[in-house]
């Protein structure tokens, strides 16, 4: 019992897991930059592929140990390297942009799927001053009842403003993003962002239409508002 326990302790075996998922963390990283590849399918076709390595392991080379327990092994350690990837990766992301979700309803009629597919309040807004990208979620149980008409699909939005656009020409300091929608928390409703190089940047996870604020804070201290409504299907990219 205590030679399995000290395998189980052992300092370096508990190293394998997090280096494997900071090379994944890594290669994905790149990929979703520069490809546009998807993050969290990239990260777990990475993962299982990483993971073959432990079929040089010693353990696994034992011509003694059943092949179904090999699988069991092999699967665990890719699931729990894709898990630690994707939290990193998560946690990276939200740390540099903040993001507000609408709530999706547990249980919503089929009159209410049909009305909010056909009467979403269109985008308004002034595009100057203000670039949106909308872009449809493909991935997961959710594209999949998408497809077939069950549901809204959900919409991966980006919210920022165009400095150079600014009336006075004073430079901008700060952006507090106000979103007028009760399905969204309203722990959320409320962002300042004061990052001028990702250009105050917010995203929201949206599947309707949704009213915004933006006060924006100038360097005398003066505030401009505007306003608009965003219908996330309008203005996806195709």
């Amino acid at each position: 019992m205590s030679e399995a326990v000290d395998e189980f302790l052992n300092p370096k075996s508990m190293l394998t897991p997090a280096i494997a998922a900071g090379v994944v963390v890594l290669i994905t990283g790149a990929l979703w930059k520069h490809l546009k590849l998807h993050p969290i399918i990239t990260a777990l076709c990475l993962s299982f592929l990483v993971c073959t390595l432990l079929f040089m392991a010693k353990a696994l080379r034992d011509p003694k140990l059943h092949v179904f327990f090999k699988g069991v092994l092999y699967a665990l350690n890719s699931l729990i390297v894709w898990a630690m990837s994707v939290a990193t990766l998560t946690a990276s992301a939200n740390e540099n942009t903040p993001t507000v979700t609408q709530d999706r309803p547990f249980a919503v009629d089929w009159r209410d799927i049909r009305a909010t597919r056909q009467n979403q309040t269109p985008t308004s807004l002034d595009p100057k001053l203000f670039k949106l990208t909308s872009k449809a979620d493909t991935s997961g149980l959710t594209d999949f009842l998408a497809r077939a008409g069950v549901i809204v699909p959900d919409y991966s939005v980006t919210m920022k403003i165009d400095p150079s656009q600014i009336p006075s020409g004073q430079r901008v300091q700060s952006v507090e993003w106000r979103f007028n929608s009760a399905l969204i928390p309203a722990s959320e409703r409320v962002v300042v962002v004061n990052n001028p190089s990702s250009n105050f940047r917010v995203d929201a996870k949206a599947w309707k239409s949704f009213d915004f604020e933006a006060l924006i804070k100038l360097e005398d201290g003066s505030v401009l508002r505007r306003s608009g409504t965003v219908n996330p299907a309008a203005t996806a990219e195709k």
